[in-house]
């Protein structure tokens, strides 16, 4: 039971940490002269509330599906033998969802702008990376701690 406790709570930190940057961008990043040199919208406000709302969305989405995968790896995938717990195609499922989310994100807030798509890209890169696959590269519970990619190189107990 503390397992899972453990595993739940790393979960919500990866999202905690993820709503911290977007403050962080939100407050400190967007009035940089760094950003303002990379990025050229014609209304900064309209870019900012769009970057935003679509971050949260990014996050949340991120954060729901590793929760998801938690709960389907937990209690719905039941092994017997861990070498034939096959489920990494139900987890690159689950990655697509949050990737097209963090697309259909980066792509509208682009819009927005005459430039810097390379900085929302990767800002939302950043997001699917440690929202959902390092998440459950981490926390995956202990039957199918090895289906995300990577997971071997990132996770050792």
């Amino acid at each position: 039971m503390l397992r899972h406790f453990i595993n739940l709570f790393g979960l919500l930190v990866f999202g905690a940490l993820l709503a911290v940057l977007v403050m962080y961008l939100a407050t400190d990043f967007f009035g940089s002269p760094f950003l303002q040199t990379r990025v050229s919208p014609s209304d900064w406000q309209l870019w900012a509330d769009s970057f935003i709302s679509w971050a949260r969305v990014a996050i949340i989405t991120s954060w729901l599906a590793g929760c998801v995968w938690y709960a389907l790896a937990q209690w719905v995938f039941r092994v017997e033998q861990p070498e034939r717990a096959d489920k990494r195609i139900t987890w690159v499922l689950i990655a697509a969802v949050v990737f097209v989310v963090c697309v259909v994100g980066a792509y509208l807030t682009a819009l927005t702008s005459q430039g810097g798509w390379e900085w929302v890209a990767s800002f939302f890169l950043l997001v699917f990376a440690l929202g959902y696959w390092c998440a459950t590269g981490l926390f995956s519970p202990s039957s199918h701690k090895y289906t995300p990619f990577l997971a071997t190189t990132i996770r050792h107990w």
